[in-house]
């Protein structure tokens, strides 16, 4: 679907997840009691410490052309906030909460491997952030790497629309 239109595209997209779209209209449209803690500002993914500027850095391919660091960047930074909202929802919510993807450059486990968050000890969440593309009307899609679908059902999905048109515009440094 790389080199069709536009139209075409969003067309397909929102077919293919209509129900999705549905869903998010129909919570967007609710009192939900717990809005303030999923609907954080962007504020939020500029808090970043050592440890979060570590594993940007690791995650950031060895090649990329000149003109497409920023937006690398900024993906990067997007997915590593949606991480950290996710873990602050839990939070907010009285959960006891584990960031297990930052094991990726502490090393003290290999939990990273099968997701990002753990919550009260057990419960293992994978952050999958979709982001608005930068010149269209089509969003990302949420990829599962192969070696995550083969994990199992011990690990739940926990997705995030995150802003990344605002980070590309601020994001000089990682």
């Amino acid at each position: 679907m790389g080199h069709c239109p536009l139209g075409y595209k969003q067309k397909v997209i929102r077919e293919k997840y209509a129900e999705f779209f549905a869903l998010v209209k129909e919570f967007d449209n609710s009192s939900y009691p717990y809005s303030r803690y999923i609907s954080d500002n962007c504020g939020s993914y500029a808090y970043f410490n050592a440890s979060d500027n570590k594993l940007i850095e690791e995650w950031m391919p060895e090649y990329v052309a000149d003109d497409k660091v920023n937006l690398e960047k900024a993906r990067l930074i997007s997915a590593r906030g949606a991480e950290k909202l996710v873990k602050y929802f839990y939070e907010q919510n009285g959960k006891n909460v584990e960031d297990i993807s930052v094991h990726q450059v502490t090393k003290k486990s290999q939990d990273w491997i099968k997701g990002d968050i753990r919550v009260n000890s057990s419960l293992l969440l994978d952050v999958k952030n979709a982001r608005k593309s930068t010149n269209s009307d089509v969003y990302s899609e949420f990829c599962i790497p192969e070696f995550k679908q083969k994990r199992g059902k011990d690990v739940l999905i926990a997705a995030v629309f995150s802003p990344i048109t605002f980070l590309i515009k601020k994001v000089t440094y990682v």
